[in-house]
This record gives structure tokens, C-alpha cells and sequence, in this order.
């Protein structure tokens, strides 16, 4: 609620773009942390639109297929 109130105020001076939620690389791609992005949508006013950044790269690719991306490439997965 608290959160919501704060907000309040950018947002009816049309300054407020997106909430960002920003995860470090431990934040892996879990049925935990995919339930604890639904409640924090279901906390944050509807009228704000919701920005997640995920840095572990588990959202992006498998395991498997990151392995295969290091290996094949002198780039890693980002």
C-alpha cells in the first residue's frame, strides 16, 4: 500500500514511465521467484506498468543451451 502511495504523486504529474524491479544474477528462473514476481504484481497498482530486469541468465537460456553458446562463440550469452 505504502508503495502504491508513494508512487501516486509521479504518476498524476505524468513523470512516472514504468516500475522497474531489478533482480541480481541470483535471482535464478524458479517456481519461487516466479511466484514472488506475481504477488509483487498483484501488490503494485495496475495502473503502473511493471518492468522486470532478471540478470541470471536462466530467464534467457537453459543450461544446456548457454553451454553450448560459450562453447560454440567467444561471446557468452547475455
Amino acid at each position: 500500500y505504502l508503495f502504491n502511495l508513494a508512487l501516486e504523486e509521479v504518476h498524476k504529474a505524468d513523470k512516472l514511465g514504468v516500475v522497474v524491479f531489478q533482480f541480481p544474477e541470483s535471482f535464478g528462473d524458479t517456481a519461487e521467484h516466479r511466484q514472488r514476481i506475481s504477488r509483487y504484481r498483484k501488490w503494485l497498482d495496475r495502473k503502473f506498468t511493471m518492468a522486470i530486469e532478471f540478470r541470471a541468465k536462466g530467464w534467457f537460456f537453459d543450461a544446456a543451451d548457454a553451454a553450448e553458446m560459450k562453447k560454440n562463440s567467444a561471446v557468452e550469452p547475455v
